[in-house]
């Protein structure tokens, strides 16, 4: 039994380095597996020794650069009022305009299109 200020504790020391050594060797075969995992990943990326060849990253790199260039320039529809009174239907105007793009999911559609213009 161990005293720290006023407080006492009752330790049994053994099973307590029993309970670390357990929990850190559940721990480590967990790692372990997703160091492979790792590992076997990082060989995917690991780049190309010929010089006569184009590194694999490279293209890679190139193709998400240009769809978040032009994927994220989405034109969006709003529509504005042309005279006094007209503020309702213009909102839901813009709210039909919103709900069509999300249910033709047009947004698949732009991705796919701006996907296929790149790699052609």
């Amino acid at each position: 039994m161990e005293r720290l200020g006023n407080l006492t504790f009752d330790l049994d020391e053994s099973a307590l380095q029993e309970q670390v050594s357990q929990e850190r060797a559940m721990g480590f075969s967990f790692i372990n597996k997703k160091r492979q995992i790792w590992r076997e990943q990082d060989e995917l990326y690991a780049g190309t020794a010929d010089p006569n060849k184009i590194d694999m990253r490279t293209l890679f790199y190139n193709v998400q650069t240009w769809m978040s260039t032009y994927y994220t320039d989405r034109l969006n529809v709003k529509w504005s009022p042309r005279r006094f009174g007209n503020e309702e239907q213009a909102k839901n105007l813009s709210n039909i305009a919103m709900f069509d793009y999300d249910e033709m999911k047009l947004d698949e559609i732009n991705y796919e299109s701006e996907m296929n213009r790149i790699l052609r």
